[in-house]
């Protein structure tokens, strides 16, 4: 059984650093959109790492 924190650690820190990451891009290409595009990523990509960290085990 895994840690419930750590999975939502995954989750959060997906969609800390791809929001910033869009955030930036927004920002230096001065597009309105990419800091939504950056949270809905890391949102996927952090619910991706729990399920391979915790279901496929």
């Amino acid at each position: 059984m895994g840690d419930p924190w750590q999975a939502f650690g995954y989750v959060v820190a997906g969609v800390a650093v791809y929001g910033l990451i869009g955030w930036l891009l927004d920002r230096w290409l001065g597009t309105p959109f990419l800091v939504l595009v950056g949270i809905l990523v890391g949102a996927a990509l952090g619910l991706y790492m729990t399920y391979a960290r915790f279901i496929k085990q």
